[in-house]
């Protein structure tokens, strides 16, 4: 009969040493007009590359355009287009741009979409 063979302990850490706490990047704020082109350059991209938009791209791009008031006739137009390509729409395609709406006190263009 084999004698049982004992696994070696995990060596411990003694108490005066401390694990290092995990390196994180810091967090990089990307101006808005640099987020909106490359959007922008994306979506170009996956247009000459015959790549459709499904709703997640239409919820980030139109998410991205409601951020400005300038833009919400663009974000308008794009959830009219997704409503063209037949995408079967969720929530949150819609809520960024009503939520810019109602912001901006334009009831009658929320009641519209």
């Amino acid at each position: 009969e084999a004698a049982p063979t004992e696994t070696p302990a995990a060596p411990q850490a003694s108490p005066s040493e401390t694990p290092a706490a995990p390196q994180t990047s810091p967090v990089v704020e990307v101006p808005f007009q640099d987020r909106r082109n490359f959007a922008f350059q994306l979506r170009t991209a996956m247009t000459t590359a015959s790549i459709p938009l499904n709703e997640t791209s239409y919820t980030g791009f139109v998410r991205l355009l409601s951020q400005s008031p300038s833009d919400l006739p663009a974000a308008e137009k794009l959830l009219d287009e997704s409503e063209d390509q037949k995408i079967k729409p969720r929530l949150r395609l819609y809520a960024a741009l009503l939520s810019a709406h109602a912001a901006s006190d334009h009831l009658d263009k929320v009641l519209k979409i």
